[in-house]
């Protein structure tokens, strides 16, 4: 019974980190848990466009590789955006990446590219 079960169940992965805190929720979850939210404020205080002043509690999760294209809800994917950066990456043609230093690169549609300086994280 159980291998039949098995054999006909959907299988879903929930990376965790080392406390059991849910980081990586691969498709499972459109939108950002709350563990995911607090380890992307240990890194950004505020919207990870340059320059940007928006506090993170006013900031969205947004995920780079976007769900509808088949992005993950991993932490590696998202990053914190403004509703007016948000828009503007999602109506307006911006397109955004983040390096493995948390580095936020934005280009836009006439390929002038903004780049901002590493996240250091302040907590951990």
């Amino acid at each position: 019974t159980i291998r039949e079960i098995a054999l006909h169940a959907d299988v879903y992965v929930a990376e965790v980190d080392r406390h059991g805190l849910p980081l990586n929720l691969g498709r499972v979850a459109r939108t950002a848990g709350k563990f995911q939210r607090l380890a992307l404020r240990t890194v950004y205080d505020r919207c990870a466009v340059l320059d940007c002043n928006v506090r993170f509690d006013n900031c969205q999760p947004h995920h780079i590789d976007h769900f509808e294209h088949g992005g993950a809800t991993d932490l590696g994917n998202l990053i914190p955006l403004c509703s007016r950066h948000h828009h503007r990456i999602h109506d307006d043609g911006w397109h955004i990446d983040i390096d493995d230093r948390r580095r936020c690169t934005v280009t836009l549609p006439n390929n002038t590219r903004m780049c901002s300086p590493p996240k250091i994280p302040w907590a951990s």
